[in-house]
């Protein structure tokens, strides 16, 4: 149960750890993202082990997103765990998100664990501080943060983009290479119903299988997430609940 409970933590990330660009097409220009929050159910195998809830603040210039995750039921119980994720950045002029810094704080019980990535875009540099420790490499242009990620993800399926995506992350590890594979709609159950959704698979990992899916009807929203890998019991995460601020209206 516990390491059922600490799923919370790589799946909250792999879920919406989605886009950087390497390439810039043309479906890549797009105004900035409007404010919302949305609630995730997430289930591992049988069992509903953990509520997440995403919040952006987004400004005319500026952005503020959060996620807070909180295991319930019996991963609750057997584990306690909770995590903590923010980036705070800024909207480029072409509407892409850049993120100025990221932090993810654990807390598996008695001390959190802060670990935090700086972006130091003047001299293209990464720092990256786990627990204390701390250490440094060249940025890549493009870069985004796990967070800002699906930020992007979000405007690009919205936008239109079609076929492969590639995309530069810097998560805790480093600097990593993600790929993308927009496909079909495919009918997903939403929190008012069924809806049509965008299918996009992530294509770069040999041992697990990633799917998501985003609904026009709800502002490309990510509806639903599933990670299947051999030996271990299925994640699912399904959109339980969304607000977004009226069209306009940062400021």
């Amino acid at each position: 149960m516990r390491n059922k409970a600490r799923t919370i933590c790589s799946v909250a990330v792999v879920a919406w750890g989605l886009l950087g660009g390497v390439a810039q097409p043309v479906w890549a220009t797009t105004r900035h993202l409007d404010s919302f929050t949305a609630t995730y159910d997430l289930q591992v195998g049988p069992l509903s082990v953990a509520r997440l809830e995403y919040a952006l603040e987004s400004r005319q210039d500026t952005y503020r997103y959060r996620l807070t995750s909180q295991p319930k039921g019996l991963a609750a119980l057997f584990s306690g765990e909770a995590r903590n994720e923010e980036v705070q950045g800024r909207w480029l002029e072409d509407g892409v998100p850049q993120p100025m810094r990221y932090q993810r704080t654990d807390h598996p019980g008695t001390r959190d664990i802060v670990h935090a990535v700086a972006f130091d875009w003047p001299g293209k540099q990464l720092r990256i501080e786990t627990d204390g420790d701390v250490d440094t490499t060249s940025l890549p242009d493009h870069t985004l943060d796990p967070m800002s990620e699906q930020l992007r993800l979000m405007q690009q399926v919205a936008a239109g983009a079609a076929g492969t995506i590639e995309h530069v992350v810097a998560n805790l590890k480093g600097i990593k290479h993600w790929r993308f594979r927009v496909g079909r709609k495919e009918e997903i159950r939403g929190p008012q119903g069924m809806v049509q959704a965008i299918r996009v698979d992530r294509i770069d990992q040999e041992k697990k299988q990633l799917t998501l899916w985003f609904a026009p009807e709800l502002d490309h929203m990510l509806v639903r997430l599933q990670q299947k890998k051999k030996g271990k019991p299925t994640v699912i995460i399904t959109l339980v609940q969304m607000t977004r601020e009226a069209k306009g209206k940062g400021s």
